[in-house]
């Protein structure tokens, strides 16, 4: 099974974080190597194209209407990572399996923390009220994902020994209880629609919903 990411477009539509040719050279590494995970071939791939056109301005800058000469491939980014909303590369990347693979574990934990991100919003846990951390495997496979708040506890796991139960979550004392409340789990396919996820996760912890919001919609 293949994973698509869109990582890549969103880094080739905003490169300015790559401000040497170093840098920049490793983002096209790693975007190819992104393209091939996916069963694409990197030449023809938009941001892979992008990532390269930016380490030539890097080197030779000046060049003249790069808005207009990009905007193709800016558009095949845009609709890629439109494309990618409906189907969660989190979904596919445990579900094929991360193991000892240095990619697709770097994929896995962020892939994962973006999910958790997405689902504190979901939830109205505010930014600054929690935090997400990777527990690294002590054999030097994937391991977990955590989110912690100061009154919720949300786990991902990429362990194929918890298939079907790939996501726990339950509620917390504080964002160092190892014991909180009832322990719940889900299928990692619960992340491919994660506003509805977010409801579920309120239902089964009984959160309250955020100020000025009757319940969690």
């Amino acid at each position: 099974m293949t994973y698509d990411l869109d990582f890549r477009y969103r880094r080739a539509l905003q490169p300015e974080g790559l401000s040497t040719v170093t840098t920049a050279i490793k983002a096209v590494e790693d975007a190819i190597q992104d393209a091939r995970n996916a069963g694409l071939d990197p030449e023809q791939d938009p941001a892979v194209t992008l990532l390269a056109r930016h380490v030539g301005r890097i080197a030779s800058p000046g060049t003249a209407n790069e808005a207009e000469i990009d905007q193709p491939l800016r558009g095949a980014c845009l609709e890629r990572i439109a494309d990618l909303r409906s189907r969660p590369a989190i979904v596919a990347l445990v579900r094929r399996g991360v193991d000892f693979d240095p990619e697709a574990k770097r994929a896995f934990r962020r892939e994962a923390s973006r999910s958790l991100r997405q689902i504190a919003s979901e939830i109205g846990i505010a930014s600054d009220d929690y935090r997400v951390h990777h527990d690294s495997d002590h054999f030097g496979a994937a391991g977990d994902v955590t989110l912690a708040s100061g009154n919720v506890q949300i786990r991902i796991t990429a362990s194929r020994l918890k298939a079907g139960r790939e996501i726990s979550y339950r509620t917390s004392r504080n964002r160092h209880d190892e014991l909180g409340g009832p322990l719940h789990h889900a299928d990692i396919g619960r992340l491919a629609d994660i506003p509805r996820f977010g409801r579920q996760i309120a239902a089964d912890l009984k959160l309250v919903a955020p100020s000025g919001q009757d319940r969690f919609l």
